[in-house]
């Protein structure tokens, strides 16, 4: 399901696509959502996050995220 949603998405088909697994996320999308508590947090692409944290992949940038969600 996962290459056909990928293949779909190459051939120029928009996906919203929803899931908890980051790896999914990294590997699907072109564009990524970060949600906490049902709050859209921001919206980029995996080197936009990559760039803004200083870090590599995607589950430590969510946790970065919820780091400065929790300092507020």
């Amino acid at each position: 399901i996962l290459d056909f949603i990928k293949e779909e998405s190459q051939n120029g088909k928009t996906i919203i696509f929803s899931t908890h697994y980051m790896e999914e996320a990294e590997y699907l999308c072109d564009r990524i959502g970060l949600m906490i508590g049902g709050k859209i947090l921001d919206i980029g692409t995996i080197d936009e996050y990559k760039k803004k944290t200083g870090k590599d992949n995607l589950y430590d940038i969510f946790f970065s995220y919820i780091e400065k969600e929790n300092e507020k």
